[in-house]
């Protein structure tokens, strides 16, 4: 009996890393409260420890899809998240969130959780990059 419980804490343990199926992502984006065309004006990254950062975008918003928020275009919102280093070793876990560059633009669905800052709401697929809408 303590074999099969901790063969069963071992599996839970790596599940619950496990990539989401592509339709939970699509959930997430469709129950996202702000969907935003954004253009990344800065990116700052905090060192927490060796396997995460926390990543601070300041960008402008572009376009509005969807809001919950009142944002109007060209406001300026701060989108904060924790980025983990992944693990090289394992072929399982789930994709890291992605970095964004400066000056490029996005299609951000977000979630907004006090004055301008946001989170993303979907994940590593909160935001869609949007090369034929690039600032020069």
């Amino acid at each position: 009996m303590k074999r099969v419980l901790l063969i069963f804490m071992i599996f839970m343990t790596y599940s619950s890393f496990a990539v989401l199926p592509p339709y939970i992502y699509e959930r997430y984006k469709k129950e996202a409260p702000d969907v935003f065309i954004i253009v990344v004006n800065k990116v700052t990254k905090l060192k927490i420890n060796s396997k995460r950062s926390d990543v601070f975008i300041d960008a402008k918003v572009i376009d509005v899809c969807r809001t919950g928020s009142k944002v109007k275009v060209n406001d300026k919102i701060v989108i904060s998240y924790p980025v983990r280093k992944r693990n090289t070793k394992k072929w399982i876990g789930p994709v890291p969130m992605p970095i964004l560059k400066k000056a490029k633009v996005y299609k951000a669905y977000l979630k907004r959780v006090i004055d301008n800052r946001y989170i993303p709401m979907a994940k590593n697929k909160s935001f869609v990059y949007l090369p034929l809408k690039e600032l020069k």
